[in-house]
């Protein structure tokens, strides 16, 4: 198999707002890092496939709707074959307009800037494709922590140590024939929301993917795992704090130290790297709307702004009671499978992916999309930021079922048996 690399500045060329957090409605005030899009183009025996990775809070659906058929119609990929994922960095520009513009706000410039450079990244992988081995290797890494407490019966957004998480690192190394590395894919579940400042910054996957690359001269990527309940351990007393640009720093420091010490004792596994699959699956999830039509109608003039600009995303939307789950399934060889959702998936879904097979699994979330939070059923009955809070900023009509927990893992069951 033949692999081809590039990475590419997306830094905004001009001021504009930053997308994830409703409280920064300015533009931004300054560039601390730029922000990268990463492209690994393979050639495979039968049709050529691309995953393109990009220092963003997620790439959204609208975009990627419109980039497939770019990317199609220039390079003769069939949809199946592309794949978009983030790191879910919360310091980057917005680049979707499903959602209330207090969460994400898109400036139109910059999402045809930001295609023109997704399409030169796809071109310029092209020039170095080389053969390449892939090996992979694990340890853990104690920088995480659930994010949710049950305080008098209220869920809170406070680390919950008594919650288990999962802190497994996975390297995957791509190799060329002198065994030299070509880049790193490096997995690990931790919310990039480090700091909540108004400066671009690629957040802690970002300065780490530079810190690798300039040790190794590779090219390497940030695959987010299923993060939807689990953020950076940054805490003082019980609560968490939001950092500054030192803390994003720090943290990516101490994931870099860890991984070049842990380079010197890992024994790395190879991977057969015969064939490359990818296949999206689809499955509807259904919602319990908040409002009737009428009721919709009357939001649009509330006092609160959040509901206003709910109401007028929702009515858009036609009011619909489901929203669809893309599963994308990512095969290398037989020996190593990657679920990517387009959500915020709880960290369950991993958990139970790697639980009923002997496959190696890694789910990630932030993957072809975006349409919210996917938590579990019984994180649905408590309550909380995830399964309520978050529905209006995401423009759901109402909360998700509980049913559809299950029906999830059917749906996952059915692809890692297949």
């Amino acid at each position: 198999m033949q692999l081809g690399v590039s990475k590419i500045s997306i830094t905004p060329s001009k001021k504009i707002r930053l997308a994830g957090y409703a409280n920064r409605l300015e533009p931004f005030i300054d560039v601390i890092h730029d922000i990268y899009t990463v492209v690994y183009y393979f050639r495979t025996s039968d049709e050529d496939k691309v995953i393109i990775y990009g220092d963003l809070l997620w790439w959204g659906s609208d975009f990627i709707d419109t980039m497939n058929k770019r990317i199609s119609q220039r390079f003769n990929l069939s949809y199946e074959n592309i794949v978009f994922t983030a790191s879910h960095n919360h310091s980057g520009p917005g680049t979707s307009e499903n959602f209330t513009e207090l969460l994400e706000e898109v400036d139109s410039e910059y999402l045809m800037e930001l295609q023109e450079k997704v399409l030169t990244a796809i071109n310029e992988s092209q020039k170095n494709m080389q053969e390449v081995n892939l090996k992979k290797a694990e340890y853990c890494l104690d920088i995480n922590v659930y994010r949710r407490v049950d305080i008098d019966n209220e869920i809170k957004m406070m680390p919950n140590l008594e919650v288990k998480v999962d802190k497994t690192v996975t390297l995957l190394k791509f190799v060329n024939q002198e065994d030299n590395p070509v880049g790193f894919i490096v997995h690990y579940p931790c919310h990039a929301n480090v700091a909540n400042i108004n400066y671009i910054n690629g957040d802690y996957p970002g300065v780490l993917m530079k810190l690798l690359d300039n040790h190794y001269n590779t090219t390497s990527m940030f695959l987010q795992g299923c993060t939807g309940d689990i953020r950076p351990k940054i805490i003082v007393g019980n609560e968490f704090f939001s950092g500054d640009i030192e803390r994003v720093e720090q943290l990516a420091n101490q994931f870099y130290d860890s991984i070049i010490t842990q380079e010197e004792r890992l024994k790395y596994e190879n991977l057969e790297l015969d064939e490359l699959t990818i296949k999206k699956h689809m499955l509807n999830l259904n919602i319990n709307p908040y409002l009737n039509d009428r009721e919709l109608e009357k939001e649009l003039t509330s006092e609160d702004e959040l509901k206003r600009q709910w109401s007028k995303a929702i009515i858009k939307k036609k009011n619909r009671n489901y929203e669809t789950l893309v599963i994308t399934e990512i095969c290398f060889g037989k020996e190593l499978t990657i679920l990517g959702y387009n959500g915020e998936m709880s960290g369950e879904y991993s958990r139970f992916a790697k639980k009923i097979t002997d496959k190696d699994v890694l789910s990630i979330g932030y993957t072809n999309g975006m349409i919210g939070y996917i938590p579990t059923s019984i994180q649905l009955k408590e309550g909380g930021y995830e399964p309520e809070g978050s529905t209006w900023y995401f423009a759901l009509s109402g909360q998700l079922e509980c049913k559809n927990e299950e029906e999830i893992k059917v749906e996952i069951r059915k692809i890692l048996e297949d």
